[in-house]
């Protein structure tokens, strides 16, 4: 039997709270079939939603059984239903926003949101002036008194599931989608019961790709290795489901770059000119750190995918960066580019007063071709001897916010002030902003001024330490309980070694 497309995907919350049924008093006869979803009519377990969104929680695992009494084997009507049921995370989370706002309220404090007004704009024929929300009405001990019920109802009808479950799985221990509905019902906390779940669900079916889905989630991050592992079994489960081969291709990254790089390679090749060729390409761009092949591959995007490619997107203000980098001439014929195609675009105002993205995008780019222009023209000073005007130009230009952590800028305008002023005023310039932070490329500029000041790169080192030392402050001693044993640590315990304090908030 051909599998049906399945209706879950990557990236819906773990927390999925699977329903089953039978009739009272007798089972739902046991079928020992794969777990595979088949194709079902979605419209058939609409009533039992219904009832749960209603919050008639009972009527709905009532009805519900009755649909599966009919459909026994059909895993995705458990899936659709579950869903629903699965939106108790969302009451609790909903409760207690309402809980902190209702006691905000009572001891006269602000709440933690705040609304913002759009600006007032002069009303246009066919449009109205933006007006500012309405204000939510907190709410009174009574709407608090009845979602705290309706909580507490959900919460019990799910704890029913549960037990629900653990009996059929009993009755019918070569069902693979006991197990697995188990698994998922399973607190997230409880990793090695979940995970147990979760394999004997894949021992019974082999290509339950939910169930290696909700396996690499599991590990995903605590162990990369089986993370992989399981993504791998989920793509070769359904091997027409390309959304799973790029979840492959993301989880093999973490333990085997090597191995990715050409699994991805084969994706865009396979796949070249399509849908699916254009989305492993952005996914390969996204994946991939080394900065020339970033470059290379956004390069093959635009060629190969020119309808994919827009003068807004993301992919661009990398490459302008690069470009820069390289050869500012090169990034500002780039930021030219852009600029021009995003001027051309037609764009409708904004009757609410807010900012148009389109209008954002070419304020942006504006700005990066003002200050591409800016770092050509300084190069050209300072070849021609000019460094004084070189480094004029370079102290009212303003670096763009992407490029602010850019090391090319501060480089080029102590280069500037060695050609205007001498090598100790580069110097002092880059001592200065390597006092704050280190920073690789100042650290090697420096020491080549340095050099020009007769100066070792031990002595610079020394220099540099010491000024970073006479601007240190004491931090605050601290007297902490251990994390995870007795005992205590104070910071004056630690005096002598290399302390790494971090500031977290516990969940």
């Amino acid at each position: 039997m051909k599998p049906a497309k399945r209706i879950f995907r990557r990236g819906l919350p773990l927390l999925l709270l699977v329903l089953c049924a039978t009739t009272a008093g007798r089972s739902v006869p046991q079928v020992v079939t794969p777990a595979t979803p088949k194709a079902s009519t979605a419209s058939a377990v609409d009533p039992a939603r219904a009832l749960w969104k209603k919050g008639d929680y009972s009527a709905a695992i009532t009805e519900f059984q009755k649909i599966i009494q009919q459909h026994p084997d059909d895993t995705s009507l458990h899936m659709m239903f579950v869903r629903t049921a699965a939106n108790i995370s969302s009451k609790e989370a909903r409760l207690k926003f309402e809980r902190d706002r209702a006691l905000a309220a009572q001891k006269g404090t602000k709440p933690e949101y705040k609304f913002v007004a759009p600006v007032e704009v002069p009303e246009a024929k066919g449009t109205r002036a933006a007006q500012a929300p309405a204000q939510p009405s907190v709410p009174t001990k009574e709407e608090l008194a009845k979602m705290e019920a309706d909580v507490k109802a959900a919460k019990a009808a799910l704890v029913r599931l549960t037990q629900l479950y653990e009996g059929w799985a009993k009755a019918s221990p070569k069902k693979a989608i006991y197990p697995y509905e188990l698994a998922i019902l399973t607190r997230s906390e409880e990793f090695d019961k979940r995970e147990q779940y979760l394999l004997k669900a894949v021992a019974l079916d082999p290509k339950f790709t939910d169930a290696y889905q909700e396996l690499y989630s599991l590990n995903n991050g605590m162990d990369d290795v089986a993370a992989a592992k399981y993504a791998r079994k989920a793509a070769e489960s359904e091997p027409d489901d390309f959304a799973l081969k790029l979840t492959y291709a993301s989880a093999l990254w973490t333990i085997d770059q090597a191995g990715a790089q050409k699994y991805f390679r084969d994706l865009v090749a396979r796949n070249a000119g399509t849908t699916n060729g254009s989305t492993a390409l952005q996914r390969f761009i996204s994946a991939t750190d080394d900065p020339k092949e970033k470059v290379a591959l956004i390069e093959q995007f635009r060629r190969e995918y020119p309808k994919d490619w827009t003068p807004g997107s993301y992919l661009n203000n990398t490459l302008y960066e690069q470009y820069l980098t390289a050869d500012p001439a090169k990034g500002l014929a780039f930021a030219q580019e852009i600029l021009k195609a995003l001027q051309s675009t037609t764009t409708v105002p904004n009757t609410k007063g807010l900012i148009n993205p389109a209008e954002r995008n070419k304020t942006t780019w504006k700005a990066n071709v003002d200050y591409a222009e800016a770092l050509v023209q300084a190069r050209a000073l300072i070849a021609a001897k000019k460094g004084a005007d070189a480094l004029a130009l370079l102290e009212k230009t303003k670096v763009p916010r992407a490029l602010e952590d850019s090391s090319q800028f501060t480089v080029l305008k102590a280069e500037a002030a060695d050609a205007s002023g001498g090598a100790a005023k580069a110097y002092e310039l880059l001592a200065a902003e390597l006092v704050k932070d280190i920073n690789e490329d100042y650290q090697k500029a420096i020491v080549i001024y340095g050099a020009k000041l007769g100066k070792s790169p031990k002595q610079v080192d020394e220099e540099l330490w010491s000024r970073r030392m006479q601007k240190a402050e004491p931090f605050k001693e601290f007297d902490l309980a251990k994390l995870g044993g007795p005992g205590r640590v104070k910071l004056s315990d630690l005096r002598g070694k290399v302390v790494l304090v971090d500031f977290w908030f516990p969940g």
